[in-house]
This record gives structure tokens, sequence and C-alpha cells, in this order.
């Protein structure tokens, strides 16, 4: 179970692209750099399962071709391949390895990688996850994920190409010009940093939110609410919030 407190980063791509950064992994921050392999988000062998041990890790990824998990000092690394649509899920449990984070996302500006961002998981949840009391019971969904029709949202940093800015006819300027900082990185990709400081997210909700809603091409939860909000009947409400996954 994530703890809101944690760090989160997701990065996708192609699959090819993903082993592609991966293969860079020992140039990373000392604190993300995989040390053990294995099948568990939370056990691992030490004295065997070590990523150092190529032969046995190369024998361990071809006999796990759908993803794996990977430790490293600070951090659980899940991998997930699935051609065109695969992921890494990074969860920072070190709150000292947090300052590196930024340093980390520019590993991932490369051909091949469609988006990536990284931010505390309750801010996570507040901008894409939608919690709705049904009659006795709170019904849980996740929301507006699809990268591929709007920008999930604006996290702490994201890491956005710009044919993503084309694609999903976003304007670029009034975004950069809404950040804290922006960064161009190779192979044309832009790291924007929304805010300073990651544990500060609550303080600049309101206005990111209000930046989601006025900007086109970037998806809002709270755009979507009124559409929902009092609809009581359960099958209905799941039909209605599955148009915005």
């Amino acid at each position: 179970m994530v703890h809101g407190s944690i760090m989160i980063l997701q990065i996708y791509g192609t699959e090819r692209a993903i082993d592609d950064c991966l293969s860079m992994s020992g140039a990373w921050p000392e604190k993300f750099q995989p040390v053990y392999f294995g099948t568990s988000e939370n056990r691992v062998n030490k004295s065997r399962d070590r990523c150092s041990d190529l032969t046995l890790f190369e024998r361990f990824k071809i006999e796990n071709p759908l993803g794996y998990y990977l430790h490293s000092k600070s951090c659980v690394i899940d991998v997930k391949y699935s051609g065109y649509n695969s992921a890494l899920f990074i969860e920072v449990k070190n709150k000292n390895a947090q300052i590196a984070v930024a340093e980390l996302l520019r590993f991932f500006s490369h051909d091949g990688i469609h988006y990536a961002f990284a931010c505390k998981w309750d801010e996570w949840r507040y901008k894409n996850g939608l919690v709705k009391s049904i009659g006795d019971s709170y019904v849980e969904n996740w929301v507006g994920r699809d990268f591929k029709k709007y920008l999930p949202s604006l996290y702490w940093l994201n890491l956005i190409p710009n044919t993503m800015f084309l694609d999903l006819n976003i304007d670029k300027s009034l975004l950069l010009g809404s950040c804290e900082s922006s960064v161009e990185l190779p192979e044309g990709f832009n790291l924007l940093k929304m805010y300073k400081e990651p544990d500060d997210w609550m303080e600049y909700a309101p206005r990111l939110d209000s930046l989601c809603e006025d900007i086109d091409g970037i998806f809002s939860k709270w755009s979507i609410w009124d559409s929902v909000e009092n609809i009581e009947e359960l099958d209905t409400y799941l039909f209605e919030v599955s148009k915005w996954k």
C-alpha cells in the first residue's frame, strides 16, 4: 500500500525506450540505481538476486517478459512491458532521495518516451482520484490518465515532449509561463516544475486546478464533477466515469 508521503514517478514509453532508459541506470543518481531484482514489490533475495550478476539477471528478464521489480537503496521500480504502452512506476521511499528526482527524470528525455511526471502520491490521488458516496458505500475511481487524449494534470514535475503539446493542442507558451521553472532537454522534451517543493502541493492546488481548467488539452477532474456529482445509481455512475479513464 502506497503511503501519501511517498514520492511517485510514472514514465510511459515504448518497450524499447523503457529498456534503453533502464540500460542507463548505472548513471542514474546513486540512490536510484537498481541493486536487486525480483517478482515481489516487498521481498527480495539480497544474497542471490543482484543486478550485478548479469547472467542471472538476463535469464530472469527472459523468464519475466511482462515485467518485474527492481529495488534500489531508496526506491522500488515496477517495470511493466506492453509494447508501445510500456511503463515504469517508481516509489521513492527515502525522503532524502527526493531531492534528486528532478535529476532522475532528465534521464527519460529519450526517443520513444511518451510522457512522465513526479509528485507526492497524495497529489496524484487528489488530481486523478474520484471518490463518491453512493448509498452506504464509497466508490473510488481513477480518471484522466489517458495521456493520448489529454495531459493528465499538472504535477510537481512534468516531463512533456514537444509532440505532446502539438498532438493535444496545448498552448506551450502559456503553460511554460505558468511554471516555477522549465528546462528544455534533448530529444525535444521539456521539464516543467510547477512549484518549488513537492510537500507544498496543497498550497498550490487551487492555482493548478484553475490552470488545468483554463488551458485546453489538460484534464481536470473538477470539469467533470458536475456531470457525475448527483448520480445516485452505481451502474450509471460507473458508466459516466468510464468515459474519462
